[in-house]
């Protein structure tokens, strides 16, 4: 009966989010046609971007660089490294 009750669930999620996924592209793209729309929120309606191209996707994978906040993590590391290091030589005086 739960394996019923878990696909029920799974449906009504993916129901709710290709309406979210309709709504959303209808307010983008008001110049396309309804059905054209429609076809597009059905196809993205798991991963709603628009593409996977060097500027749109993981800088990671494109650029070899950080992501956002693997960059504010390694500056608070930082900054955390350095207000220890200049905390202990503080201290010893």
């Amino acid at each position: 009966m739960s394996n019923n009750f878990s696909r029920a669930l799974r449906r009504h999620h993916n129901a709710r989010l290709k309406r979210r996924t309709l709504n959303i592209m209808t307010k983008q793209w008001y110049s396309h046609s309804d059905e054209w729309t429609k076809w597009a929120a059905i196809r993205r309606w798991d991963n709603m971007k628009n593409c996977s191209c060097w500027m749109c996707g993981n800088p990671r994978r494109g650029q070899k660089e950080l992501t956002m906040a693997e960059y504010r993590m390694e500056e608070c590391e930082a900054a955390q490294f350095v207000d220890y290091y200049l905390g202990l030589e503080d201290n010893t005086d």
